[in-house]
């Protein structure tokens, strides 16, 4: 990867359905890619699903939807790592676990930290 490219800091991202059919197909596998190209670096993943998804659940399906839907090959190391970024809050415990979860993987980051809803 080229200097400069990429966020410099590591991010935290929201995003929502994880057992939906577009985060399954595109969004997991493209995530995957641009986490083993060094473009999400050292960052989690937080999705908040209609779904009773804790984080075991959120890891599971992700796992299940790249080993069907992921077209490119990564090395398992890779996988395992984007894989243990994730973290799910089902919906329903409301925005106020979604934020607790953040907050408390926040530490983790250092000093500074950017982040993003997708």
């Amino acid at each position: 990867m080229h200097p400069g490219v990429g966020p410099p800091l590591a991010q935290t991202m929201e995003r929502f359905g994880v057992t939906g059919a577009l985060v399954r197909r595109k969004r997991l596998p493209g995530l995957l890619h641009l986490s083993s190209a060094g473009l999400i670096p050292g960052g989690r993943i937080f999705d908040a699903s209609l779904d009773d998804v804790d984080v075991g659940g959120c890891r599971a399906s992700a796992r299940n939807a790249l080993g069907k839907f992921s077209g490119r090959k990564v090395p398992d190391a890779d996988g395992q790592a984007f894989v243990a970024s994730l973290d799910g809050v089902p919906l329903a415990a409301g925005l106020a676990a979604l934020q607790a979860a953040v907050e408390l993987a926040e530490p983790g980051f250092g000093t500074e930290a950017g982040g993003c809803i997708a």
